[in-house]
């Protein structure tokens, strides 16, 4: 192998470096994989808010109590609901018949009303409704419906007076709607009401003066003037819930929390407060509701969710239990010193230069393209050294990669080389290079250590050597080193060199070459190079994570890249030089009972020197 001085003002390469053979000191490092079971994070239901459940379907009445001033009535229950039947003694006469519930400490109350007629005749009028009424009987709230000469209609009213006088807040028709509808009444008694029908707001005021002191009971009603025949209204699925709003607590604040059915629609959403609660409305929706609870991270990741659709119920509280809800991680500090494709056409980034070009009858070019950057050199006359190179000699990095190509298993005659050098940033020619080298016997790959002085390399140190023995004419070089005394070599994510101990006294920041040499005049010999990088150091840490825990990068499928044990100060560090970088993984971090507690929201670019965080 021959390895020329190196002057970044100069173009000229002098004495070439006889290979020195030594013993093989390839060895393979990878990080030591353990695996860990993920956080099952539940959301269990604290607190139910049915307070009430009938779906007057059992043919079971003895929840309700019956009257009213109509003489000639009748009820029954069967597969359709309750079936409410009322008949006036004569014609214009008001009579009226009830089922009505025991009080209740409730603020939601539910049925499913049908008029089974879209009118009657003459001046027969037939007016069923859901009502809720206050505990002195004067305040009333109804959600009826009526049907008359003229079609059928639907309204929400309100009375202070026992009935007396009502105050219509909302009405429809003639016949505009279906005759079977959801009736929500949602209120305090007070000064708030809202009303849904057919999960549609209807009414909705927070200014009422409604004087309906509580608990508060509810009532179907069938009110009618028409002697002709008995009329029936059907009533389906009651129930009454403490409330409308579902509540999820111990949340993670900044998040947000849903309910999603088995198809995944979001029903309901609300982002989660700093106190760790969140609050969503379900009133508009015929409860209970199957579905699933999800609480997500400020990052959008799940944390947490319950283990199947469960039913949802206006007034419910849920928690979030189990591990800790799982926290982000997060980058505060990139690596990348420097990259470059070196297939895009732009060699800006790059100076060139070398011996060859002050060579008289010596040759060189080079040019970009999809395969990387194609670095030619020709020798003037065999056994003349020629040299040509493409540096950058200011980046401030300790970790240089590049991916190098020898694509001569051998050559007619003399030698030919290609390498990836990192030198000092001083004067002298002082440098290590991954390097690879052919001749008319065959081809090697070696890492050698040089020094020298302001003009050029005076010592050659063969640092690792392999001769053939089927090596890849194509190899991935990865270069760290401090400059000081650390220095390791990768090729192909296998470390063939590393020691701490070595006295280099390089100038930082390095300068970086890829370069080619010859010693033969037959024809321009190439080299290729591709996926350039440069970072800061071959180290990703990650802070603020629970002393006593790991860390791990892990891929798509799950591998384990690389993990480290949290140190009592909070901090991990991970090696990832041997790989190509970036990595597109995720970074995960475990607590000492190695159950998961953060995590990046999703596969990320890793470099060497990236500093994430728990946050």
């Amino acid at each position: 192998m021959v390895c020329r001085a190196r002057i970044l003002k100069k173009s000229t390469r002098t004495s070439p470096l006889s290979a020195l053979l030594l013993a093989l000191l390839a060895g393979a490092m990878m990080p030591t994989a353990h695996t860990a079971s993920a956080a099952t994070v539940s959301i269990t239901k604290e607190q139910s808010g049915l307070v009430a459940s009938d779906s007057l379907t059992s043919g079971t009445s003895a929840y309700w109590t019956f009257g009213g001033s109509a003489a000639q009535h009748n009820y029954y229950e069967d597969a359709q609901g309750l079936h409410l039947g009322v008949q006036s003694p004569s014609q214009g006469t008001w009579v009226n018949y009830y089922a009505g519930t025991p009080f209740v400490n409730a603020q939601v109350f539910h049925a499913v009303l049908t008029i089974p007629y879209t009118s009657m005749g003459g001046n027969d009028v037939f007016n069923p409704g859901l009502y809720v009424e206050g505990s002195d009987y004067n305040g009333i709230i109804g959600c009826v419906a009526w049907a008359d000469s003229t079609g059928y209609y639907w309204a929400v009213q309100t009375t202070t007076d026992a009935g007396s006088t009502w105050k219509t807040l909302y009405q429809a028709g003639p016949s505009n709607l279906p005759q079977t509808q959801d009736c929500t009444v949602v209120t305090n008694g007070s000064n708030f009401l809202k009303v849904y029908l057919g999960g549609n707001l209807v009414f909705s005021g927070t200014t009422m003066t409604l004087k309906m002191p509580t608990p508060l009971l509810a009532f179907f009603q069938d009110d009618t003037s028409s002697p002709n025949s008995m009329h029936y209204a059907t009533f389906f699925n009651y129930y009454a819930t403490t409330n409308e709003k579902v509540t999820v607590t111990n949340a993670p604040a900044g998040g947000s929390v849903q309910i999603v059915d088995s198809t995944n629609k979001i029903l309901a959403s609300s982002p989660v407060a700093s106190n760790g609660t969140a609050t969503m409305l379900v009133g508009m929706y015929v409860l209970p509701l199957i579905a699933y609870m999800k609480s997500f991270g400020s990052s959008a990741v799940l944390v947490a969710s319950t283990s199947s659709p469960v039913q949802i119920y206006g007034g419910d509280t849920f928690t979030v239990s189990g591990p800790p809800p799982i926290r982000p991680v997060s980058g505060i500090r990139s690596g990348p010193a420097a990259s470059d494709s070196l297939t895009t056409g732009n060699t800006a980034y790059w100076v060139f230069g070398g011996s060859a070009a002050g060579q008289p009858g010596a040759k060189y070019t080079y040019s970009e393209d999809s395969q990387g950057i194609h670095i030619g050199v020709q020798s003037a006359a065999d056994g003349k050294w020629a040299g040509y190179y493409a540096v950058n000699g200011n980046t401030p990095a300790y970790l240089f990669h590049a991916r190098l190509t020898l694509p001569y298993s051998t050559i007619p005659g003399q030698s030919f080389n290609t390498g990836l050098y990192v030198q000092t940033g001083g004067p002298e020619i002082n440098y290590v290079t991954c390097a690879a080298q052919t001749s008319s016997s065959g081809y090697y790959w070696a890492v050698v250590l040089a020094t020298g002085n302001a003009s050029y390399a005076t010592s050659y140190k063969n640092l690792w050597f392999q001769w053939m023995n089927n090596q890849p004419l194509t190899r991935d070089c990865t270069i760290v080193t401090n400059g000081a005394n650390m220095l390791k070599v990768y090729l192909d994510g296998q470390v063939v060199y590393s020691n701490s101990t070595m006295k280099l006294g390089y100038a930082y920041p390095f300068q970086v070459f890829i370069e080619v040499q010859s010693s033969y005049a037959g024809q321009l010999l190439f080299g290729v190079y591709n996926n350039y990088y440069a970072t800061t150091n071959e180290k990703v840490t990650v802070t603020n994570a629970p002393a006593g825990g790991s860390v791990q990068i892990v891929d798509s499928t799950n591998k384990i890249l690389a993990s480290s044990p949290v140190a009592s100060n909070g901090t991990a560090t991970m090696l990832v030089g041997m790989y190509v970088l970036p990595l597109n993984a995720y970074v995960k971090v475990y607590d000492p009972s190695n159950t998961l507690v953060a995590s990046t929201a999703s596969q990320i670019a890793i470099w060497g020197g990236d500093v994430y965080t728990v946050s």
